[in-house]
């Protein structure tokens, strides 16, 4: 299902590069999971880590990433999130947990959702069809000295 394109998506959403404010991406690479509709899968990160995601969708409908925290704090996660062709649709980035999210991309029509304390909700409109990617970031410059970590389950539905 995936070729060279979700390569790129993995290589773009999950670090070998810095933010163009120069703010850190986290280095490690992780290739995308691939997500059907309706699918959960549990995931954890630590300080510094991330993962991806990628679902398929129609044009014209909407694709929704769920992320529940199971244990963990949610305030030190960002967002970065791909339509098709690599069009950058989302991306925050506050390198301290305490601060509010710093958005540098959101297209038109995408909202996030923050429930502190238990998750969030990612719509992103499927204006052309193909694949659309999310990339989850612990983010690694914590203001907090406790170790940092976040247990979590994905949904990814398109609706």
């Amino acid at each position: 299902m995936f070729g060279l394109a979700a390569s790129a998506v993995a290589v773009a959403l999950c670090g070998c590069a810095r933010g163009s404010e120069g703010g850190p991406i986290p280095e490690q690479v992780r290739p995308p999971v691939a997500l059907q509709s309706g699918q959960t899968l549990a995931g954890k990160l630590r300080r510094g880590e991330s993962a991806a995601y990628a679902i398929a969708a129609a044009a014209g409908k909407s694709v929704v990433f769920r992320l529940e925290s199971v244990k963990g704090s949610v305030q030190c996660a960002r967002f970065t999130a791909l339509g098709p062709g690599d069009k950058p649709l989302y991306d925050d980035d506050s390198p301290l947990c305490s601060e509010f999210r710093k958005v540098k991309v959101q297209a038109a029509g995408v909202a996030l959702k923050d429930a502190v304390g238990s998750g969030y909700e990612l719509r992103l409109p499927a204006a052309a069809a193909g694949e659309y990617a999310l990339a989850v970031h612990q983010r690694g410059h914590a203001d907090n000295p406790l170790p940092s970590g976040w247990d979590y389950r994905i949904t990814a539905t398109v609706e």
